[in-house]
């Protein structure tokens, strides 16, 4: 019998998923098979973490929307949307409602948000609904006083040191590092339709590899940072 030989495989999987070329010749870089993984920020192909239970008690209503926030000290929290109302949830286990900062609160019917937490803040947006942030300094939500042109946009995403949201075929972007001001010098829209060339609406926008993808109903386009 042979020796056996080492070999030494670098980044395995580094090239993605290939299932179209034989296995017998395929480059050591690429993947066969590729369970329970995620894309990093590199765009590799990495282990996905576990999940680790932090609270013993169910949640009040159905949780529809949830995202971990960033605070500006690094403390991370655990933001969630359940029963028409905003929550986070403690270190204990026990969930605290978000209020209105002005003591009025926004009318909620759904709980179908999208939550956007980008430099200190989380932005929330949900279509037919009043966008309203957080800033992790109390137990509060805040309505904008530097809003949009549309106050209730359907989508959102942080991308390029800016929070974007859209409604209907417009797509505004926020102040480089400032998601809660959305008018004045830095801010800006687009309308989606001068490069579709059709009238279109914007379903939903994303951030990937340092790229904003924007989705429409028949078309979609990429933006990329020059």
């Amino acid at each position: 019998m042979k020796p056996l030989k080492s070999a030494t495989i670098a980044a395995p999987g580094f090239f993605g998923l290939n299932t179209q070329e034989s296995g017998i010749t395929l480059n050591s870089g690429f993947a066969l098979e590729a369970t329970n993984c995620i894309i990093d920020k590199f765009g590799r192909i990495g282990s996905r973490k576990g999940w680790t239970k932090i609270n013993g008690t169910a949640f009040t209503g159905t949780p529809r929307a949830i995202a971990e926030y960033t605070k500006s000290d690094g403390t991370l929290e655990v933001l969630y949307t359940a029963n028409n109302k905003l929550f986070r949830l403690e270190d204990d286990g026990t969930s605290t409602e978000l209020t209105d900062a002005d003591g009025t609160a926004i009318t909620i019917t759904d709980d179908d948000w999208q939550i956007i937490p980008y430099n200190n803040y989380a932005v929330f947006v949900q279509q037919g609904h009043t966008m309203v942030y957080y800033d992790g300094s109390n137990d509060n939500y805040n309505e904008y006083s530097s809003a949009p042109g549309s106050t209730t946009p359907s989508c959102g995403a942080s991308c390029f040191n800016r929070v974007w949201v859209a409604d209907n075929h417009i797509m505004y972007w926020s102040k480089i590092l400032e998601p809660q001001s959305f008018s004045g010098t830095g801010t800006g829209f687009l309308d989606v339709r001068e490069i579709f060339g059709e009238d279109d609406t914007i379903t939903a926008i994303t951030s990937y590899n340092n790229r904003l993808v924007i989705f429409g109903r028949r078309k979609h386009c990429i933006l990329c940072r020059r």
